[in-house]
């Protein structure tokens, strides 16, 4: 096992500029050369001129697209986390055993796009309809393996505290949008881009290993250069690479009585570990 200090805590930022389009014909106005004035376009920008101009923009402004910070917790903070994970355990409990799972209708839009199973409670759709839902094989399919027990995980509890009924169709019932969300989409192909290079500290198969996952050329620019300046602002720090994408599981404990639960476990994947090299 390992004995970690602190957690690094990097953050990138979607790109906001997005590849220009054409002046429509209504709206352009012309030049006593013929030309168009500076802040109209004849023709929609290519995608190689989108990304020289997604790149000059990183380049100019790194430190609005990368922070990076390390976050140290007290021996409170995790006893807190430790009572939130218990208490959100006993509240799945409890709603297994009653078969009640509360709605919250004030989650059912959240970053500008509705909740997956927002057609199913509006009565829209149901999850038998394949061509919008499919049944996941386990609870928690970015997890290998099986289980002596049921999973507390952090994704988990965020649904449930989101929306208990969210939960139930996602975790318990195992239903799954076959269309994933734009932003979804791309915080996945970042995932993947960060995942390789924390195994390898290697562009060129970063990539490679992004071509190989998405046929979306837009998403594809932008993680390209993104992992771009990521490798450039941070490929020269000092971290020996002791694990990346580790699975683990804990036992779930009871903060006040110490006894260790017998219906669930505490699991998840860690991102990477690492150590600063002497």
């Amino acid at each position: 096992g390992f004995d970690p200090k602190a957690v690094l805590f990097d953050v990138i930022r979607k790109p906001r500029i997005k590849p220009l389009k054409a002046t429509p014909v209504e709206s352009r106005k012309y030049k006593k050369d013929g030309g168009l004035y500076a802040n109209q376009r004849e023709n929609d920008e290519t995608i190689e001129e989108y990304r020289a101009r997604l790149r000059a923009d990183i380049e100019e402004n790194v430190d609005s697209y990368y922070k990076r910070g390390v976050v140290v917790r007290s021996i409170e903070e995790q006893k807190e986390a430790e009572a939130d994970a218990w208490d959100v355990a006993e509240q799945i409990s409890r709603a297994r055993l009653t078969g009640r799972w509360s709605r919250n209708v004030d989650a059912c839009e959240r970053y500008g796009r509705f909740c997956d199973h927002f057609a199913v409670c509006t009565g829209e759709t149901s999850h038998d309809n394949a061509t919008r839902y499919r049944r996941a094989s386990s609870a928690h399919e970015e997890l290998s393996g099986k289980h002596r027990l049921p999973l507390v995980t952090t994704s988990g509890m965020k649904c449930f505290r989101r929306c208990q009924r969210e939960y139930l169709f996602s975790y318990e019932q195992g239903y799954r949008s076959i269309e994933r969300a734009d932003a979804l989409a791309f915080g996945t192909l970042m995932h993947v881009g960060l995942e390789v290079w924390w195994k390898s500290v290697d562009i060129e198969a970063v990539y490679r290993e992004l071509r190989a996952k998405t046929d979306n050329e837009l998403h594809l620019v932008q993680a390209e250069e993104l992992m771009r300046g990521y490798h450039a602002r941070w490929c020269e720090e000092p971290f020996d690479v002791l694990s990346v994408e580790l699975e683990f599981e804990a036992p779930l404990v009871n903060p006040e009585t110490g006894a260790v639960s017998d219906t669930w476990l505490l699991g998840g994947k860690i991102d990477a570990i690492a150590r600063v090299a002497a």
